[in-house]
């Protein structure tokens, strides 16, 4: 009887373990996801964060990658923008993001003061872009498709953020 009572004693407690051991786990799986989610959802705010961009120069911007090469063009007396771009995730969509021309280097309260504020922050609006793309592959390009807007003239700085 006593060796009966040990045996399931000794059950109880080897049960016991495992379940600890069970909960233990699920807990730190479920952390590390929690922290996968957190880290990725960080880094798609960056890449969609507004920055400030030069003409010629590629740059990455939510799922797009403008390619090297695009200009900033005259468009009968606007500002216009000539490119293009590339998907760069692994899921079929559309480009869809704002250029701004700025002069000055005044903090523009409006849109917040550079430090994580919209489009940046800093120096007068004198043109406003819109562009987009065709749906595209991943992988592939396509030609950016511009609303001009704003007289064209000077600029000290561009400035791009996605349109959502």
């Amino acid at each position: 009887m006593a060796e009966t009572k040990r045996n399931a004693r000794n059950l109880m407690i080897g049960a016991g373990v495992l379940l600890l051991a069970g909960i233990g786990g699920c807990a730190v799986v479920a952390a590390s996801i929690g922290t996968s989610m957190t880290e990725g959802i960080d880094e798609a705010a960056k890449r969609n964060m507004p920055r400030e961009v030069e003409a010629d120069a590629a740059f990455t911007l939510g799922k797009h990658e403008t390619l090297a090469g695009w200009t900033v063009a005259d468009t009968d007396g606007r500002f216009g923008v000539v490119g293009t771009v590339r998907n760069v995730s692994d899921q079929r969509s559309k480009a869809s993001f704002r250029l701004k021309f700025r002069v000055g280097n005044e903090p523009n309260l409006s849109e917040g003061d550079g430090e994580g504020g919209k489009g940046g922050g800093i120096g007068k609006v004198v043109g406003d872009v819109e562009c987009s793309s065709s749906m595209i592959e991943p992988g592939q390009t396509a030609e950016l498709h511009c609303l001009p807007d704003g007289l064209f003239g000077q600029y000290t700085r561009i400035t791009a953020e996605a349109i959502f």
